[in-house]
C-alpha cells in the first residue's frame, strides 16, 4: 500500500492523470482564455495539476507538501504544473513529463508558488 507522500503514489498519481485526460485549451472547452477546474477527461496544464492535487488530497497528502506553481517553457509559453515534497526528496508532476521529476531537471523560468492560499514568487530551486 502506497503511504502518504511516497514517491511511488506521486508517481502514480500522476500516470492516472495523464493518462485519463486528453489536452484541451479553456477556450476550447470553456470559451474563455482562462479558467481554472481540475481536469476530468479533458483540460490544460492547470487542470491536470489541480486533478493531480485533489486526488493527492484524496490520498491523505497534507496539503502543506505539495503547491501549484507558476512557470514559462522554453519559448515563453506560460505553464502551470504541481510540485510535490515526497520522501525521496522534491518533485514536479507536469503534464508533459511521463514520470515526476526534479524541478532542477526543467528548463523553465520559474515565477510563482502557491503556498498557503497566497502566491509568493519563486526564483529558482536550490
Amino acid at each position: 500500500m502506497n503511504r502518504p507522500c511516497s514517491f511511488e503514489l506521486a508517481a502514480q498519481i500522476h500516470r492516472a492523470v495523464n493518462a485519463s485526460t486528453g489536452y484541451a485549451s479553456d477556450a476550447e472547452q470553456f470559451g474563455v482564455p482562462e479558467h481554472w477546474e481540475a481536469a476530468s477527461g479533458r483540460g490544460d496544464c492547470e487542470d491536470y495539476a489541480l486533478a493531480k492535487r485533489a486526488q493527492l488530497l484524496s490520498a491523505g497528502w497534507p496539503e502543506d507538501r505539495m503547491a501549484l506553481v507558476t512557470c514559462r517553457q522554453p519559448g515563453g509559453v506560460g505553464h502551470v504544473v504541481l510540485y510535490v515534497d515526497t520522501d525521496d526528496g522534491a518533485f514536479i508532476l507536469d503534464n508533459t513529463q511521463e514520470r515526476p521529476v526534479s524541478p532542477m531537471m526543467l528548463d523553465y523560468e520559474w515565477e510563482a508558488m502557491l503556498c498557503g492560499g497566497e502566491w509568493r514568487e519563486l526564483r529558482g530551486w536550490s
